[in-house]
């Protein structure tokens, strides 16, 4: 007898109904299992992005008083220029000569 010939009759006995079941419950666990592992990954990128955000909102508070005071030293330096400029076009019109006067330095 050929190993064929005993593969089919041995085939012929077998539950195919209590197979196929079998079969369909192990791809329902496998998708599952697939499902549940997908959606904890979703969740943990999303608490990685969540904590990102978070690190860099709070570095952004600590810098807002650091740019702020930036800002005010910014405006104060302008109008130190702006003032000098004055001056110096007040001093030119007075002195239009443009020689200096020593006695003025004291």
């Amino acid at each position: 007898m050929s190993i064929l010939t005993k593969l089919g009759e041995k085939a012929v006995g077998l539950n195919w109904y209590a197979i196929g079941l079998k079969l369909a419950l192990l791809g329902i666990l496998i998708t599952a299992t697939w499902m549940q592992a997908t959606k904890h990954c979703e969740l943990k990128h999303e608490r990685q992005r969540t904590e990102q955000a978070q690190r860099q909102v709070d570095e952004v508070v600590k810098r807002v008083p650091e740019v702020q005071q930036q800002a005010r030293d910014s405006i104060k330096r302008q109008q130190r220029i702006e003032d000098s400029g004055r001056k110096l076009d007040e001093a030119t019109k007075a002195n239009p000569s443009g020689s200096c006067n020593s006695s003025d330095d004291q």
